[in-house]
């Protein structure tokens, strides 16, 4: 069973050097800005209302590129952590806050197709839906920074970002 992405908590945050911060709605765009003051993370948000009461038995989430900016290369890592914001856009508190648990990390260089199917994944959303959740949030972002005042990132439409899970009730 595929789950749907909630759309308006599915997001790129960019945070300036000079504290302001906004939104692009089209997608998650993990990276940087076109100069160096400008870094952006992504916030994905799962409806996973449809799995109250179920014990996962698998989960896979898969994040298709649809495009490359830049070189990618020169950032450290690729990070998807598990974060809950609740029922709402993410905003500058939910930007700069550590992740509940890293669910994944990815080297910075490749195609930046994922395909996550980690326990640790499954175990998230498993917690989640135990907790009586409605959604299950993952926050994607390079760690480190190349330093060159060009748009480096990974460009994710939201359509290419599935989480498939199997379950029992």
């Amino acid at each position: 069973m595929n789950l749907p992405l909630v759309n308006p908590e599915t997001v790129t945050l960019f945070k300036y050097s000079n504290g302001g911060w906004g939104y692009n709605d089209s997608g998650i765009f993990p990276g940087e800005g076109l100069a160096d003051e400008v870094t952006t993370m992504g916030f994905i948000s799962i409806d996973i209302t449809s799995l109250a009461s179920t014990n996962l038995e698998d989960a896979v989430l898969t994040m298709n590129c649809l495009e490359i900016y830049g070189d990618t290369s020169a950032f450290n890592k690729f990070y998807i952590g598990s974060l809950y914001w609740g029922e709402k856009r993410p905003g500058i508190e939910e930007y700069d806050s550590a992740i509940n648990r890293k669910i994944a990390e990815y080297p910075s260089s490749g195609n930046g197709n994922i395909t996550c199917d980690n326990p640790v994944l499954k175990e998230e959303i498993q917690k989640a839906i135990n907790q009586g959740k409605s959604r299950f949030q993952l926050k994607v972002y390079f760690s480190g920074s190349n330093i060159n005042d060009q748009r480096d990132g990974r460009y994710y439409s939201k359509s290419d970002i599935i989480l498939a899970v199997k379950y029992s009730k």
